[in-house]
């Protein structure tokens, strides 16, 4: 129609030449084209959300970890502190059990020896007493027994 017009009322009638039929864009299409752009945005927003919120999961798991790890290295921490003082007492309960067997072993020693000098000084004793010993009867006797023996001889 709009040829016709031209034609008929143009003022370059004659030598109006129209170009092949070009058919109009569809509206619609573009708003259709908007809608699948959206649709694309929401599903990478939906994505990226889900990205976010899956990102923050975790630094929260990692941040409860470190504190985990925190706890459980103090508790360690203060159960090292305890065992080592344990060890520290039972070292020293150690040592003074070992000081006490040592200045025991040492008494019992020094009485062993001084009971040992005690049986040379008896051996040397005997072994003196032995040697100065006579079978004669009277001179196994002592000075005294022996005037009371020959009192006792004469009377008789």
């Amino acid at each position: 129609m709009a040829v016709w017009f031209h034609q008929a009322f143009g003022k370059q009638s004659t030598d109006f030449k129209p170009g092949p039929f070009i058919a109009p864009t569809d509206p619609s299409q573009q708003l259709r084209e908007l809608t699948t752009q959206i649709d694309q945005l929401k599903a990478k927003l939906l994505d990226v959300n889900g990205q976010v919120e899956s990102n923050q999961q975790m630094i929260e798991l990692v941040a409860r970890e470190k504190e985990e790890y925190a706890v459980l290295a103090e508790q360690m921490d203060a159960e090292a502190r305890t065992f080592e003082q344990l060890a520290l007492e039972h070292e020293k309960l150690l040592n003074d059990e070992r000081n006490a067997f040592e200045n025991r072993l040492k008494s019992m020693q020094a009485e062993l020896e001084s009971k040992q000098q005690l049986t040379q000084q008896a051996g040397s004793k005997i072994q003196k007493a032995t040697a100065q010993f006579s079978l004669n009867e009277e001179l196994n006797i002592p000075l005294e027994f022996s005037s009371i023996i020959s009192k006792i001889s004469n009377k008789f």
